[in-house]
Protein backbone atom coordinates (compact mmCIF):
# COMPACT_ATOMS: atom_id res chain seq x y z
CA UNK A 1 0.00 0.00 0.00
CA UNK A 2 2.81 2.36 0.89
CA UNK A 3 4.57 1.58 -2.40
CA UNK A 4 1.44 2.31 -4.41
CA UNK A 5 0.91 5.68 -2.74
CA UNK A 6 4.59 6.60 -3.32
CA UNK A 7 4.27 5.61 -7.00
CA UNK A 8 1.08 7.66 -7.32
CA UNK A 9 2.79 10.69 -5.76
CA UNK A 10 5.83 10.31 -8.02
CA UNK A 11 3.68 9.96 -11.12
CA UNK A 12 1.65 13.01 -10.07
CA UNK A 13 4.86 14.99 -9.65
CA UNK A 14 6.09 13.77 -13.04
CA UNK A 15 2.83 14.75 -14.75
CA UNK A 16 2.78 18.17 -13.09
CA UNK A 17 6.44 18.72 -14.06
CA UNK A 18 5.69 17.79 -17.67
CA UNK A 19 2.74 20.19 -17.76
CA UNK A 20 4.85 22.99 -16.25
CA UNK A 21 7.72 22.53 -18.71
CA UNK A 22 5.33 22.27 -21.65
CA UNK A 23 3.74 25.60 -20.67
CA UNK A 24 7.18 27.08 -20.13
CA UNK A 25 8.27 25.96 -23.60
CA UNK A 26 5.09 27.41 -25.15
CA UNK A 27 5.76 30.74 -23.44
CA UNK A 28 9.37 30.69 -24.67
CA UNK A 29 8.21 30.05 -28.25
CA UNK A 30 5.72 32.91 -28.02
CA UNK A 31 8.41 35.26 -26.69
CA UNK A 32 10.79 34.18 -29.43
CA UNK A 33 8.17 35.01 -32.06
CA UNK A 34 7.61 38.44 -30.50
CA UNK A 35 11.36 39.08 -30.35
CA UNK A 36 11.73 38.18 -34.03
CA UNK A 37 8.90 40.54 -34.96
CA UNK A 38 10.45 43.33 -32.88
CA UNK A 39 13.80 42.67 -34.48
CA UNK A 40 12.29 42.97 -37.96
CA UNK A 41 10.57 46.23 -37.05
CA UNK A 42 13.76 47.67 -35.58
CA UNK A 43 15.77 46.56 -38.61
CA UNK A 44 13.29 48.24 -40.98
CA UNK A 45 13.43 51.43 -38.90
CA UNK A 46 17.22 51.32 -38.96
CA UNK A 47 17.24 50.87 -42.74
CA UNK A 48 14.80 53.75 -43.20
CA UNK A 49 16.90 55.99 -40.97
CA UNK A 50 20.04 55.02 -42.86
CA UNK A 51 18.46 55.82 -46.23
CA UNK A 52 17.13 59.15 -44.96
CA UNK A 53 20.58 60.00 -43.63
CA UNK A 54 22.17 59.12 -46.97
CA UNK A 55 19.67 61.31 -48.83
CA UNK A 56 20.38 64.23 -46.51
CA UNK A 57 24.12 63.76 -46.94
CA UNK A 58 23.73 63.76 -50.73
CA UNK A 59 21.59 66.92 -50.60
CA UNK A 60 24.11 68.62 -48.34
CA UNK A 61 26.99 67.62 -50.62
CA UNK A 62 25.12 69.03 -53.62
CA UNK A 63 24.44 72.23 -51.71
CA UNK A 64 28.07 72.53 -50.63
CA UNK A 65 29.14 71.96 -54.24
CA UNK A 66 26.78 74.71 -55.39
CA UNK A 67 28.12 77.04 -52.72
CA UNK A 68 31.71 76.37 -53.72
CA UNK A 69 30.86 77.01 -57.38
CA UNK A 70 28.89 80.17 -56.59
CA UNK A 71 31.62 82.49 -55.41
CA UNK A 72 34.83 82.53 -53.48
CA UNK A 73 34.52 85.93 -51.79
CA UNK A 74 31.60 87.45 -49.95
CA UNK A 75 30.13 90.83 -50.81
CA UNK A 76 27.32 92.41 -48.81
CA UNK A 77 26.05 94.32 -51.84
CA UNK A 78 25.52 91.35 -54.17
CA UNK A 79 21.92 90.21 -54.77
CA UNK A 80 21.81 86.48 -53.93
CA UNK A 81 18.05 85.98 -54.26
CA UNK A 82 18.38 84.28 -57.65
CA UNK A 83 21.43 82.16 -56.90
CA UNK A 84 21.37 78.38 -57.23
CA UNK A 85 22.10 77.92 -53.54
CA UNK A 86 19.15 80.02 -52.41
CA UNK A 87 16.84 78.25 -54.85
CA UNK A 88 17.91 74.85 -53.49
CA UNK A 89 17.36 76.02 -49.93
CA UNK A 90 13.92 77.36 -50.82
CA UNK A 91 12.96 73.95 -52.25
CA UNK A 92 13.61 72.32 -48.90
Amino acid sequence: MKLISVLICLSAVAVLSAIYYREDAATARQLMTQYKQNQEILFKNLQRSYHEKRELEEKNEALEQAVSEETISFDWHVDISNSAVIKQLQKR
